[in-house]
């Protein structure tokens, strides 16, 4: 008895063309997705700019390219100017090139790579070149509101225009900004410089250099009034807390911890406590006009006026620097004082 022949159904051509038209039709998505991202992104930024220039603040990007794709949505932009106008005077920011770039699902976060030069040109004053062999920053904002800044230099080298020996070397410099979250005026700030040296002297030879404070009371809005910045901040109830400052160089070392606000007559006016071991290390190389290099001689002079302390198991001397109504003193020694910023 013979067996019946097995039928065979054929394949469905479906089987195979339904996932191929599903990947087509996902990319086309994303594609245009990106693109409308894409647009959002230069709208928001065109809106940026115009909503800075009304506050004062008329920055430029004149040549802006955007790219990235399929992942990312990255503006690169050629000679940006950065300008801050104030009744002292512009503050402008310029640098050869950067490129910011953000994940197209998490626009609000950008990381910017910096092409050196840095050009500082501070309320014209003569402009400061910064050099360095890679800059980095990150921006973060939440539903538009500015929320965390923070910027990284390598190897950067600071010079004044005019002048052939550089004022400033470090092997790096960082700077974090973040908003506070007990108030929308207060701003977390943290920095640190590795081996920073002044007046031509090696990076080698420098200083490690590094705080974090809490600025108080920032204004929010545009500034119109003389002494701009400054004189808003102190007239708001401005403040600076200084949480931990810690310079060491060689075997030198300060620590200082303390709160300067505003008085009423808007002179400076606070306090600051400090410890110092080693001065003679500590401002090794630093020079006053007249006097020479003044480490040799701080110490004696400041174990008279402070007292013993020990910090880190080395002994120093414990300093208070007291500022009341901008007299800066240590004890009942008025060192000098400074004027109202408002």
């Amino acid at each position: 008895m013979s067996s019946p022949a097995l039928s065979v159904k054929p394949r469905s051509p479906w089987r195979f063309a339904i996932p191929v038209l599903v990947f087509i039709v996902v990319i086309a998505a994303w594609g245009v997705g990106w693109f409308f991202v894409r647009d959002l992104v230069d709208r928001n930024f065109n809106d940026w700019l115009t909503k800075e220039a009304q506050a004062g603040r008329a920055h430029a990007c004149p040549d802006r390219g955007y790219s990235g794709f399929p992942f990312h949505i990255e503006l690169t932009c050629s000679r940006p100017v950065f300008r801050w106008d104030a009744p002292e005077g512009q503050f402008n920011v310029r640098v050869e090139r950067f490129k910011a770039v953000a994940l197209i699902y998490r626009p609000e976060h950008v990381i910017v790579d910096l092409v050196s030069p840095l050009i500082v040109e501070p309320f014209e004053q003569p402009a400061i070149s910064l050099a360095f062999e890679r800059g980095q920053a990150s921006y973060s904002q939440s539903n538009g509101v500015f929320q965390r800044f923070s910027l990284v230099l390598e190897k950067p080298v600071g010079t004044r225009a005019g002048t052939a020996v550089p004022d400033v070397v470090a092997d790096g410099l960082e700077l974090h900004l973040r908003r506070s979250t007990t108030s929308a005026r207060d701003f977390d700030v943290a920095a640190e410089a590795r081996l920073l040296a002044t007046g031509g002297a090696r990076a080698e030879a420098g200083a490690n250099i590094a705080f974090t404070a809490l600025v108080k009371n920032w204004p929010q809005e545009a500034v119109s009034e003389r002494g701009g910045l400054v004189s808003a901040w102190a007239r708001g109830g401005g403040a600076v807390q200084l949480s931990a400052l810690r310079v060491q160089r060689g075997t030198g070392l300060m620590t200082a911890n303390g709160n300067v606000g505003f008085s009423t007559s808007g002179r400076p006016e606070g306090a600051v406590d400090s410890v110092l071991v080693d001065t003679a290390a500590l401002f090794a190389g630093v020079t006053i006009p007249g006097v020479g290099e003044p480490g040799a001689l701080l110490g004696p002079v400041l174990s008279f006026v402070g007292r013993p302390a020990e910090i880190e198991g080395k002994r120093g001397t414990r300093l208070v620097l007291r500022v009341d109504d901008g007299r800066i003193g240590l004890g009942a020694i008025t060192l000098f004082r400074l004027g109202p910023v408002f």
